[in-house]
């Protein structure tokens, strides 16, 4: 659940006044993990393919 809020501030036709608008929701998101049928690349392989250099 989160709050969202938007506020406007604009001048006004009267000397140092001003008008605001204002506006909030609460939202509620839901959401669902789910897995992969087969992973994109192999765990480690990123890292066996990466030459080891002796400085």
């Amino acid at each position: 659940m989160h709050y969202v809020e938007v506020i406007t501030r604009g001048q006004s036709p009267v000397a140092r006044t001003y008008q605001t608008f204002g506006v909030g929701s609460f939202r509620v998101s839901v959401g669902r993990r789910f897995g992969l049928k087969k992973p994109r690349i192999k765990p480690g392989s990123l890292l066996s393919s990466v030459e080891k250099t002796d400085d």
